[in-house]
């Protein structure tokens, strides 16, 4: 039986992207965002977002196992709270949905504490940020039919390992406590047996 993620992660990528796209843009239209000033970076922050984007896994322990890219679906959920001005202390969990070739899939999840700074650029009226930090990472994987580089054995695997994150993002100008953003996030994951990385476009919604 084949598990809702891997059915999930065989669809055809421009299909789901061209339908989150839709979604997002539908949402930034459509749902009003009261404009006006940047908010305060005195409160404690909430976010939440879903993107696109792709990922490469280069394996170092085994000879047979190809360099494998990926593309696929990320979603997150993030805490923040300030530590001085226009500096907060960012804690993060990040999933991702990934589909490689030959029908292998995989997921790659993280939990992140970065520091965020918000610079001071009068013409994006406050809302631009940039973040680093640190993570403890997950990657599973399962491989397809096409590529068994274990001889036979397990097509399931596990590998943690620490990462580090990466990210900049811009905040739509808001009178109220909530808002929409851009982001592009990064990230560098050494495993185990394997390096991944992953970069992804996503839209999300601020409350502060």
């Amino acid at each position: 039986m084949i598990s809702p993620i891997r059915r999930l992660a065989r669809r055809d990528f421009r299909r789901d992207a061209a339908l989150i796209g839709a979604v997002l843009v539908f949402s930034a239209l459509v749902l009003p965002v009261p404009c006006g000033a940047a908010p305060k970076r005195t409160d404690v922050g909430w976010r939440a977002g879903a993107g696109v984007g792709v990922g490469l896994l280069l394996p170092r322990s085994c000879e047979r196992c190809p360099s494998s890219a990926a593309r696929g679906i990320a979603f997150g959920v993030e805490g923040s709270a300030p530590l001085a001005r226009a500096w907060h202390l960012t804690l993060a969990g990040d999933a991702r949905l990934l589909g490689y070739g030959g029908g292998s899939t995989g997921t790659l999840n993280d939990l992140s504490l970065s520091l965020q700074h918000w610079p001071t650029i009068a013409s994006l009226s406050g809302g631009l940020w940039v973040r680093a930090g640190v993570a403890w990472s997950q990657l599973s994987t399962s491989l397809g039919d096409a590529i068994d580089p274990m001889g036979g054995q397990s097509k399931q695997f596990h590998r943690v390992g620490p990462a580090v994150v990466a990210g900049v993002g811009y905040e739509l100008p808001h009178d109220g406590p909530w808002t929409f953003e851009f982001t592009v996030k990064a990230l560098a994951a050494f495993l185990s047996d394997a390096s991944a990385f992953s970069l992804a476009a996503g839209f999300g919604v601020v409350w502060h």
